[in-house]
This record gives structure tokens, C-alpha cells and sequence, in this order.
């Protein structure tokens, strides 16, 4: 009986966990396009430094 009783606890979480994943995946999708966006500036700080060691070469 008392197995049986630990499944019935068991059970109704599931249902539970279920719902808390989708927020989990838009976090991770968030924190993916918050990285994308740091590595887009970093691109850009690495730009602007060619542009201006190409002028001074120039």
C-alpha cells in the first residue's frame, strides 16, 4: 500500500513538470539570442578596430 501511495505522489507531479518546460526553453532561447547579440557587438568592436588600424596603415 504504501508503494502504491508513493506512485499516486509521483503522478500528479508529472502533469506539473510538463508545464514548467516550455518556460525553461524560452529561457535557453533567450539566453542563446542574448549571447548572439554579444557576439554581434564583439564582431563590431573587432571591425571598428580593422577599420581604423587599415586607416592608419593608410
Amino acid at each position: 500500500i504504501i508503494l502504491r501511495d508513493e506512485r499516486a505522489h509521483v503522478a500528479p507531479n508529472r502533469p506539473l513538470n510538463k508545464r514548467r518546460h516550455p518556460p525553461y526553453y524560452v529561457n535557453f532561447v533567450l539566453r542563446e539570442i542574448l549571447l548572439m547579440l554579444l557576439l554581434l557587438l564583439l564582431i563590431n568592436k573587432f571591425v571598428k578596430m580593422f577599420r581604423y588600424f587599415s586607416f592608419g596603415v593608410y
